[in-house]
């Protein structure tokens, strides 16, 4: 019997299938799960045209609740926990922000502010934002797009640069969830890694220092980039291991390995637990672990 559900939410240019280890992790865990493509992504009638532009922000929020109500109704009796990574986890914490019938949020490398972003440089943005009002489909080169062209290659699904017009909705949605952060009150864990040169590091201690949930959790990855994408494999199934570790916790589910005792030692008691982790660069090593209850 399944112990939970687990609804999956990608970052912009990808799509579904980029979870697909993800899914089997958690479905060897006996999660449910459900992951859909974003509006203009993967099979969401996305074309070389609509690929990678959005005309609200807010659009994909609503694709995200109305999801959870599928979710819902097809498993009742299952606590709900949604996974987000990249802007999917800006997603997943709107979410969060405006809901209070989820049990749980996992986001991976969130983009959290939009003061906390390199690229582009604040005095490029309101260029970017004047320009969209003249030409709202041109594309623009991200750190992403950078990063993506070989995969792009493999998949044409895949989009390598966004419109202008999705940069600023992006944009306009971070500054309404650096307001909603306080309104977070559901168990959540963050996972960063430090590297990120998309979102950094940063975003997430935000998050963690923000958010009034009595049941928080923020790891940060010293050594790693993505922290479920294009790392070693051993990495990832530690930051699997680690997710798994934090499910299990709060399904009261029993954990076996020294490493899931360990995360599920540290979160107690449930739901007045601020921890704060640092993973060294084996993975295996805390460096650091603040537990401080009742703040």
């Amino acid at each position: 019997m399944a112990q939970g559900a687990v609804l999956l939410i990608h970052s912009f240019a990808w799509h579904s299938e980029i979870f697909a280890e993800v899914a089997i992790g958690l479905k060897q865990r006996r999660f449910s799960v459900v992951a859909y493509d974003w509006q203009g992504h993967g099979l969401s009638g996305s074309t070389e045209k609509t690929r990678g532009d959005l005309r609200r922000f807010e659009y994909l929020i609503g694709d995200a609740e109305k999801m959870m109500q599928f979710v819902r109704r097809r498993f009742p009796r299952l606590p709900l926990f949604v996974l987000g990574e990249g802007f999917g986890g800006s997603v997943a914490l709107h979410v969060a922000a405006r809901n209070d019938r989820i049990d749980g949020v996992i986001v991976c490398n969130p983009f959290v502010m939009p003061s906390l972003d390199p690229h582009p440089p604040s005095h490029i943005t309101p260029v970017l934002f004047a320009l969209e009002k003249l030409m709202p489909d041109l594309r623009i080169s991200t750190v992403e797009a950078a990063k993506m062209h070989l995969s792009e290659d493999l998949d044409p699904s895949i989009t390598q640069t966004p419109t202008l017009r999705f940069f600023v909705q992006a944009h306009k949605s971070l500054r309404k969830l650096e307001k909603r952060l306080r309104h977070i009150k559901c168990p959540f864990v963050t996972l960063h890694g430090m590297h990120d040169n998309r979102a950094s590091f940063k975003h997430s201690r935000e998050l963690f220092n923000r958010a009034r949930s009595q049941d928080k959790t923020l790891m940060i990855y010293e050594n790693m980039d993505s922290v479920l994408f294009g790392e070693l494999e051993e990495d990832r199934s530690h930051v699997l291991t680690d997710i798994m570790a934090w499910l299990d916790a709060r399904t009261r589910t029993p954990v076996n390995s020294p490493r899931d005792k360990a995360a599920s030692s540290s979160s107690q008691p449930m739901f007045r637990n601020h921890t704060e982790l640092h993973i060294s660069p084996q993975q295996q090593r805390i460096l650091s672990l603040m537990n401080r209850n009742g703040f």
